[in-house]
């Protein structure tokens, strides 16, 4: 797995479980999607046409080629830490916060 996850202490052994079992589901996805043909259709399902195809393409053959390393790092924080959110994305250090309850009430 290459994601990097910060903050487990916040959790249980089930709910570290979970999350780490649904990240590598994840990348098999991720792989999958970068080798059926269906990466550049999802994306213009999600964007029209506003997205850089030579950059998608770029992120097609790394995933094809295992390379997850340009997912972000995710931060386990209590709720009260990102205002009561369940999750957030912080651009400026490519971070995903989710909430420990979050999590805990989606088992």
């Amino acid at each position: 797995m290459n994601n990097t996850i910060v903050g487990t202490q916040l959790l249980g052994e089930s709910e570290t479980f979970a999350l780490n079992s649904g990240l590598l589901s994840l990348e098999d996805i991720l792989k999958v999607i970068a080798t059926d043909g269906s990466l550049l259709p999802i994306f213009e399902v999600a964007f029209g046409n506003e997205f850089d195809r030579e950059e998608a393409e770029d992120l097609r053959g790394k995933w094809e080629g295992e390379n997850l390393e340009l997912l972000p790092k995710i931060d386990i924080r209590s709720a009260a830490e990102i205002n009561g959110a369940n999750g957030a994305f912080a651009g400026s250090n490519n971070t995903i916060y989710l909430a420990a309850e979050y999590i805990r009430d989606c088992l």
